[in-house]
């Protein structure tokens, strides 16, 4: 923001806070409003830094770099445009692109990349993206045009690292110009959302889709390298729009985190994106975590208040809690450990706004997505500390960066954190750059073994559940599903999926085998699955009555409800009178389902007819029989298909159930023959054929 580049200086006298962990200052001038030290274009060396800056633009690229581009001057007041590299492996700085001395951008061609091409001189929350092919994007900011004319932009960048080049993609050349929001949801090669600036609520999608939120309205974009088009994807397109915060971590069509200026964001390992504070309509501040889900397309309030301007809740170091941090803007400083924590340092307090007070902090925190807590780490709870620098290049616990606001930092490769640049407590910039080497014990490590289950009550057999547990890198999984039926009722997978085929109660557990330092090297969770057997129904075949005779039909015991056809509520019912009769039983989890049809001898016949049956053992249809037939007269014979006698009985309640000779019959069709009695007492003889299945 602009206003503080007038802030007065005031000194404060307070105590520093000793910190947890070590910070070591490695690049730079501990003396505010340093400039630059350009070198030769290209060509790293020692004595390289750039000039004291405030709000760069800041990617991290694939080999661990850090780059810069633009921000304001705190030498000249100007808004630079060259681009600088930093390698945490020889701790050098490179002078890569763009003039020293600022300028209007020379756009080019659009789509056309160029060694001659740049932006303009920018700053003052320009969004940016560093996708996995080697490219640096860059979108807006506060700076100069084409003309050199002053003003906000809406212009996108490409620069690519391999050819030095940078590449003018989208947008107008000129500051100032109107969005095109088109249809939600819709690519379109118009498409362009308004100019912002004080905004880098950007995020790189799982197939390198660029992601903006904020700065404007709030309006959530995605841009497709692929095919050079935006979409406008979710909230309004007006501007000053306030927070709709819903349910604290209850996703919702309707929350909204309103028109926000974002600087602290962050993707977790799910693919979710995430940030932390900001400021609305540049006067109130807020310490609100949101989580946005890119495939509902969905914010949910994560953690922190509702309050503007909050203060630091924090009372302990090194202790997750309830607690959440002051209200915060401008806190670009922050990074992402191995394991997915995210950590922030300094920014601005509200009063920042209100008064000539520059209220920079240096606090230290970071917050576990799993535990959905925050932790402070280190620093003052109080704005405006001062630098104690030590020597350069000695790390010592009494090293403390003082109040930065505005500045930039990123991940080394090695997992530690580096910052640079932006306003100081003496409301004056710096081009200092300095290494945070964390704790082992602070915070200390967490197990890592936490089990989530889907669905997460149970259910009934036969039951898929899907589990997943934190994934992190380095991280070795040994699941056991606790089903003694099963001999492969385990998994190495971080995310695997089991199905119980029977019920009863399951204990599953989890055994996490880590090598990051943030993790307990071996940590164990367990999780109870309760699995239900559905009831067990057999109404039995369809029958044939006389005229006058009645039959019971029996639901079974495995259920402990009973709902029928008839309106009946008892496990058994007795018939009389032809139908379809249906019975729903349930066991308090599992429902089943049972029909069966009685139908009255019109002929006097009493014989039902089967085509087909089914000897698996399964308790359903594994016996070939008429069982509604008189047993006076009754005879069945089955034959194979040669005539060979197989099966014969004089008993309704014997039937055929598919073996010949203690051993299980072939697959096929048999031919049946039936002697019985009508209703009547007539003689009555019937054949067929039935065709066994297993």
């Amino acid at each position: 923001m602009r206003i503080l580049l007038l802030l007065l200086t005031i000194g404060f006298a307070v105590c520093v806070k000793a910190q947890n962990g070590v910070w070591t200052w490695m690049k730079g001038s501990n003396i505010n409003n340093s400039p630059a030290v350009w070198g030769t274009q290209g060509v790293a060396a020692p004595g390289n830094t750039p000039p004291a800056l405030y709000e760069p633009a800041n990617w991290t690229d694939q080999q661990g770099n850090f780059w810069i581009f633009g921000g304001a001057d705190g030498n000249t007041n100007n808004i630079h445009n060259a681009l600088w590299k930093f390698d945490p492996l020889t701790n050098n700085w490179t002078w890569m692109s763009g003039p020293q001395t600022p300028s209007a951008g020379v756009y080019g061609t659009q789509g056309v990349p160029s060694t001659a091409n740049y932006p303009g001189g920018r700053g003052y929350g320009a969004a940016s993206w560093a996708d996995s092919s080697g490219h640096l994007w860059l979108f807006g900011g506060s700076g100069l045009d084409i003309n050199g004319t002053g003003g906000t932009l809406g212009d996108l960048w490409r620069y690519t690292i391999a050819t030095n080049e940078w590449t003018w993609m989208k947008g107008a050349n000129t500051v100032n110009p109107a969005g095109v929001f088109g249809t939600q949801g819709v690519a379109a090669p118009a498409n362009t959302p308004p100019p912002r600036a004080e905004n880098n609520g950007t995020w790189v999608g799982n197939n390198d889709e660029l992601w903006m939120f904020g700065g404007y309205s709030d309006d959530m974009w995605k841009f497709d390298p692929a095919n050079g088009n935006w979409t406008w994807m979710s909230g309004g397109n007006t501007p000053s729009v306030p927070a709709v915060w819903g349910t604290q971590q209850v996703a919702s069509p309707s929350n909204t985190p309103g028109t926000r200026n974002v600087y602290s964001r962050w993707k977790d390992r799910q693919g979710n994106f995430w940030f932390f504070g900001g400021y609305f309509l540049g006067s109130t501040t807020y310490n609100d975590m949101w989580k946005y889900n890119p495939q509902t397309l969905q914010w949910t309030w994560m953690a922190g208040t509702q309050t503007p301007n909050a203060l630091s809740q924090f009372q302990t170091t090194c202790d997750y809690g309830t607690e959440a941090p002051r209200a915060n803007f401008e806190g670009r400083t922050c990074w992402t450990d191995e394991c997915g924590n995210f950590w922030q340092f300094g920014g601005f307090d509200s009063t920042a706004f209100l008064d000539p007070t520059l209220a920079s902090q240096n606090t230290l925190w970071m917050f576990n997505p799993i535990s959905v807590q925050f932790n402070w780490i280190g620093g003052s709870l109080q704005p405006g500390q001062p630098s104690n620098y030590g020597t350069i290049l000695v790390p010592a616990a009494t090293n403390q960066p003082g109040g930065f606001g505005g500045g930039v930092g990123f991940t080394a490769l090695n997992g530690d954190f580096w910052m640079f640049g932006g306003f100081t407590d003496a409301a004056e910039m710096s081009n200092s750059l300095w290494r945070y080497q964390r704790s082992a014990t602070c915070p200390a490590p967490q197990g890592g073994a936490a089990i989530t289950l889907n669905p997460p009550a149970g259910g009934c057999a036969p039951l898929p559940v899907a589990f997943s547990a934190p994934v992190n890198p380095n991280t070795a999984y040994s699941w056991n599903f606790g089903d003694p039926q099963s001999a492969t009722d385990v998994s190495s997978a971080a995310q695997p999926s089991y199905t119980y085929e029977a019920g009863g109660t399951f204990t599953v557990t989890l055994v996490v085998n880590n090598s990051s330092p943030c993790l307990l090297p071996v940590d164990t969770a367990t999780a109870i699955i309760t699995v239900q057997n559905q009831p067990q129904i057999q109404l039995g075949n369809d029958l044939v009555l006389c005229a006058g005779q009645t039959t019971s039909l029996n639901a079974g015991s495995t259920g402990n409800q009973y709902n029928w056809s008839t309106g009946d509520t008892t496990q058994a019912i007795t018939v009389n009178v032809p139908g379809i009769y249906i019975v729903q039983v349930s066991n308090g989890t599992c429902v089943a389902t049972d029909s069966v049809r009685i139908d009255f001898a019109a002929n006097g016949s009493v014989v039902e007819t089967l085509n087909v049956f089914t000897p698996n053992g399964d308790g359903i249809n594994d016996v070939f029989a008429f069982s509604t037939a008189a047993t006076d007269g009754f005879e069945l014979e089955i034959f194979s298909r040669w005539g060979n006698s197989l099966f014969r009985s004089s008993n309704p309640a014997q039937g055929w159930d598919g073996t010949f000779n203690s051993s299980a019959a072939e697959e096929g069709v048999y031919y049946w023959r039936l002697r019985t009695n009508d209703c009547f007492g007539n003689p009555e003889m019937q054949a067929g054929f039935v065709t066994l299945m297993r």
